[in-house]
């Protein structure tokens, strides 16, 4: 399954979760609603008819707002709702908004996360838990 061709649906989707080593990024995620039509593979969705599951990104060079980022990648908010998701070979661009869902009149945060790897690939999960659901 090539995921850059569902790409558009994690629009208004959600990062749930960072698994970082040194040498791979697993970003836990979920896609915003779609339809079975809309599918080109087989796919099995969430019960929430979404995608949901785990983008493998092997040997990854990051920059986080323009600036190169030599850290561990971590929740700094209990989500990350996707403004805009952009895949192209070997090539990621992740725009979130950082969301705390106790902080009701917290200022809006915002990160551009820019990805380069020698292998992206999809893990479809698609009963992955979100502690927020």
């Amino acid at each position: 399954m090539n995921i850059s061709n569902y790409a558009s649906f994690f629009h208004d989707g959600s990062i749930i979760g960072f698994q970082h080593d040194s040498s791979e990024i697993v970003i836990l995620m979920e896609s915003a609603e779609l339809s079975k039509n809309d599918l080109t593979d087989e796919i099995i969705l969430s019960e929430y008819n979404t995608l949901k599951g785990k983008l493998h990104i092997k040997n990854p060079s990051i920059w986080i707002d323009g600036q190169p980022f030599s850290g561990t990648l971590r929740m700094l908010a209990d989500t990350y709702f996707i403004l805009d998701f952009e895949l192209k070979n070997n090539d990621l661009i992740i725009f979130v908004e950082l969301i705390n869902y106790k902080e009701k009149n917290e200022k809006e945060k915002y990160l551009e996360i820019k990805i380069h790897a020698t292998d992206i690939y999809w893990e479809n999960i698609s009963n992955l838990i979100d502690p927020f659901k």
